[in-house]
């Protein structure tokens, strides 16, 4: 409208000016949509857009619908994201990969970046190429060149002018990528490496008699001092070491390039591969082949014989292993026997003893609670003993203390009777019935005497009156003795 783009949503609108022009109907789900001066663009995850803004560039990487109205506005594309390389003008998105370099110029200045995402927006630094920092191969073959089996051997000379046909293969790897660029050049690498090997290998096998080449049991890269330092240790341990050639045309050309080129060109030569070995000089092969077969002949009959040595010998050592088995057998089953017995022996003496300790213990138990028992019993009859001490002195003193107060007792009633002339003869005839009454104790017969028979002064006469007079008078007599 009125020569100015515009872009209406979704809707009725209605115009009414004659500058209005209707140019067309575009999905919004479209990538990119320009009208004049009006760019709408989407840029969608794992893509970059690619535009320019006042002659600058612009390079758009987070995910939106973008609408700019700007005659300095131009979008050139969207690009991957994952794209290794992404520039536009100044600008540039490298992405290096794991396994290998960047190469690139900084104001002329050689700058190498590493694996890794790279934003770069200075204009004088600019993108050369990427360079493998991996294992690389690469086949030895004459430098004309060719076709077939044959063309692709390498031809060398041994030390007796025999020519022999090799294929080979170098493996290398660039260690310093900074250093190999600026001493050979990225593309003149593979040369080096390829002219170099040739030229190595020529010279190791012309140092070489054709009976000496054969291959070598270390198939990886060697330094030439790690090598010393390993024949060192064999012969210090009396051990034969192992010379230089294949190890020497296998190992020492890995020594002498490995070591050289890492320090001089960055690149460090891994390995070696031989796969195959050939005589070119036909009549020559023929020859060699005929006494191979003679050789081989020779050696197979040597081998028969040694077999049938072998299976003599080992027939024998068969019989004596055989033997030993058997005695070796018959001793274990001696031994299992004996140790069985043994154990069986000392099971029985353990059973002994500890029937024995049980007998002790029962025994010692039984000894210990009689002990226990008489102990108790002698303290019980102790205590019992110690008690009728005590209720005996107890008794004692009460019947002491009983005839004390008796006897104050009757000294008092013996004073108050004799205080009196009936009390005193009534005391006397009460101690004379005690007399009487004690006397009589224990007689269980009785005998009457007629009392005129009795005579003064017999002690089995009964009492009389006079004796009886007698005696009172004598007590009387006593009574006031004690009175006074």
């Amino acid at each position: 409208e009125s020569n100015f783009p515009r872009l209406l949503s979704e809707g009725v609108h209605i115009y009414d000016s004659p500058t209005l022009k209707f140019n067309g109907v575009r999905s919004k789900l479209d990538p990119q949509i320009i009208h004049g001066t009006i760019s709408r663009f989407r840029v969608q995850k794992g893509e970059v857009g690619l535009a320019w803004l006042d002659n600058e560039p612009a390079l758009i990487e987070e995910p939106g619908t973008y609408l700019v109205d700007s005659s300095s506005f131009k979008f050139v594309s969207l690009r991957n994201a994952t794209d290794k390389t992404i520039v536009l003008g100044a600008k540039k998105i490298l992405t290096v990969n794991a396994g290998e370099v960047a190469v690139t110029f900084k104001a002329g200045t050689l700058a190498v970046l590493p694996p890794g995402r790279h934003y770069i927006e200075a204009i004088d630094h600019t993108f050369d190429d990427f360079l493998s920092t991996q294992q690389l191969s690469i086949r030895l073959t004459p430098a004309e060149g060719g076709r077939g089996k044959e063309n692709e051997l390498l031809t060398c000379e041994t030390k007796d002018l025999v020519s022999i046909g090799i294929r080979a293969d170098v493996f290398y790897r660039i260690s310093d990528p900074e250093q190999a660029i600026m001493k050979v050049g990225r593309e003149f690498i593979p040369e080096l490496v390829k002219d170099t090997s040739i030229a190595t290998l020529n010279n190791i096998i012309r140092s070489t008699a054709l009976g000496e080449i054969a291959q070598s049991s270390q198939p990886s890269a060697q330094s030439e001092a790690e090598h010393a330092t390993k024949v060192q240790a064999t012969q210090a341990m009396g051990e034969a070491g192992t010379p230089l050639f294949f190890d020497k045309a296998h190992d020492q050309f890995l020594a002498k390039l490995h070591d050289d080129f890492k320090a001089r060109y960055g690149l460090e030569i891994t390995n070696i591969r031989i796969e195959q070995f050939k005589i070119m000089d036909k009549a020559l092969s023929q020859s060699i082949a005929g006494q191979a077969v003679k050789t081989a002949a020779t050696q197979s009959e040597l081998a028969n014989l040694e077999g049938q040595t072998q299976i003599a010998t080992q027939q024998q050592e068969r019989d004596v292993r055989m033997q030993q088995m058997a005695a070796e057998a018959e001793a274990r089953r001696v031994q299992v026997k004996a140790d069985s017995e043994k154990a069986q022996a000392e099971a029985l003496a353990l059973a002994q003893k500890v029937r024995s300790d049980m007998e002790a213990n029962t025994r010692r138990t039984q000894a210990q609670a009689e002990a226990d028992s008489i102990r108790l019993k002698a303290q019980a009859e102790a205590d019992a003993v110690k008690i009728q001490a005590d209720a005996m002195i107890s008794q004692a003193k009460a019947e002491a203390e009983a005839i004390a107060m008796k006897a104050k007792a009757e000294a008092e009633r013996a004073k108050l009777l004799a205080a009196t002339p009936l009390g005193e003869k009534l005391s006397l005839l009460e101690i004379y019935g005690d007399v009487v009454k004690q006397s009589n104790e224990g007689v269980q017969k009785i005998v009457y005497v007629d009392p005129t028979t009795t005579q003064a002064g017999n002690p089995f006469s009964l009492l009389t009156l006079q004796t009886l007079q007698k005696d009172l008078v004598q007590l009387g007599g006593t009574g006031q003795n004690l009175a006074a």
